[in-house]
């Protein structure tokens, strides 16, 4: 339908109680409505609807599965340790600390695209309940993803500790024969209860024995060493750069050591040592320095270096002492943008033309604008903000009511003497209509 199709008609109406099929009929918009029972044999969610309806969802899985609280906080528990684990498949941290979780109130909710792992949590998750000699019920739509999920837990040896209901009717007397036929294989089983804890203690006691291990080796491969300013694995990196890469080819050095006798070799190699982790810590290949090439100069481009240096060591004495003895002007700051400061200091000739005076009335402005972190908005920008607004006021005032002759002269006054005036004026105002009537 177009924008522009008109509307039939506004009141609601039965299914197809409008004549659509005429010769004359056009193309319109019809309100209508179809009402009709949606339970039916078989149909248990109309039961469950019924049962939502008087049961409130609040403190219960159902509540975090539809997000009804987004308020609770969704960080990371923290994980008990190995003693309390009863995994069985192969988990990372996320999905250790989601099992951890479904042992807190009010549930957790799993999300994530396929292949991701949410069977083998499932997995874990029945286990650690079984460990814990908690009971575990998992329900699912689909009869094909609870399958997988079955075989899953049996793979992993769990197949005495669940039962799987596919209808409730037809399914009850395999259920109640699987059931004790589980409780018979248990009964029967000779097995020292004492001596699997002592394993499983052993077990445990050699997992965080290797997880400390792996801690130390963790922070003594990523521990700044003091001395270089690197790490282990940031030294082992860099070896195996320089392993791989093109060793230098340094033709100009080889002729100027080729003077050289081993003893001399030897003081040259004894001098430049010491200096190895200055020349490290500058990191000099990716400085500006680096693209410095050596030329030839004579003697005039040496002399005109040397002025050009000595005027900048004197900028730089000039500098501090300004700082010294103005230390408002002494606030550092950093910029990344140069060009724009370049073109800021070509219009700046009004603030080196300023007088004394000026300079220090401009000077009490630098702490409205000092950027703190404390402050969400500027002193200064907030000032502008009030200038700016009482400008548009006095504009929107206009000059109607402007007298000439009265306005210069009440500008002068101050609010209090302005509101003595108004009193004055309005005991006057009454004193003569008191004269005029009588």
């Amino acid at each position: 339908c177009s924008e522009s199709t008109p509307v039939y008609s506004r009141v609601m109406t039965p299914y197809a109680s409008v004549d659509l099929d005429g010769a004359n009929a056009q193309e319109s918009l019809v309100t209508m409505a179809v009402l009709f029972h949606m339970t039916f044999m078989g149909q248990s969610i109309g039961e469950d609807l019924r049962q939502l309806q008087v049961c409130s969802p609040v403190g219960t899985s159902l509540e975090t599965m539809i997000r009804l609280d987004e308020s609770v906080e969704q960080g990371e528990s923290a994980a008990s340790d190995s003693s309390g684990d009863f995994f069985m498949a192969a988990s990372d941290p996320s999905q250790e600390n989601a099992v951890f979780r479904t042992r807190q109130l009010p549930g957790l909710l799993i999300e994530g695209p396929p292949g991701t792992g949410k069977r083998q949590t499932i997995v874990n998750i029945v286990a650690d309940a079984i460990g814990r000699h908690k009971s575990l019920l998992i329900v699912c739509q689909k009869y094909a993803a609870l399958k997988v999920v079955q075989n899953r837990l049996i793979a992993e040896g769990l197949q005495d500790r669940i039962v799987m209901i596919n209808d409730l009717n037809s399914d009850r007397e395999p259920i109640i024969r699987d059931i004790r036929a589980q409780v018979e294989t248990l009964f029967q089983q000779k097995t020292d209860i004492q001596d699997l804890v002592s394993k499983r203690e052993r077990t445990v006691e050699r997992i965080e024995t290797l997880e400390r291990e792996l801690d130390q080796f963790h922070r003594a491969l990523h521990e700044v060493d003091a001395r270089c300013g690197m790490s282990y694995r940031e030294l082992l990196c860099e070896l195996i750069e320089l392993q791989e890469s093109t060793p230098p080819s340094c033709p100009t050095l080889r002729q100027w050591l080729a003077g050289f006798d081993m003893p001399g070799l030897t003081r040259i190699r004894e001098h430049v040592a010491p200096l190895a982790k200055l020349w490290l810590s500058a990191r000099y290949e990716g400085s500006p320095l680096a693209s410095l090439i050596a030329f030839a100069a004579d003697e005039k481009s040496i002399a005109a270096f040397t002025a050009s240096f000595e005027r900048f060591c004197a900028a730089e004495k000039h500098r501090e002492k300004v700082q010294q003895e103005y230390p408002v002007y002494s606030t550092r700051f950093e910029t990344e943008d140069m060009d724009a400061c370049r073109d800021w200091l070509k219009n700046a000739n009004i603030f080196v033309n300023l007088t004394d005076e000026e300079r220090q009335r401009l000077s009490r402005w630098f702490s409205f604008f000092r950027p703190s972190a404390k402050m969400a908005e500027l002193p200064g920008e907030k000032l502008l903000t009030g200038l700016r607004g009482l400008k548009s006021r006095l504009e929107r005032i206009g000059t109607r009511r402007y007298s000439p002759l009265f306005s210069p002269s009440l500008g002068t006054l101050s609010d209090a003497q302005l509101v003595d005036l108004m009193k004055s004026t309005y005991h006057v105002i009454e004193v003569l209509d008191d004269s005029f009537f009588t």
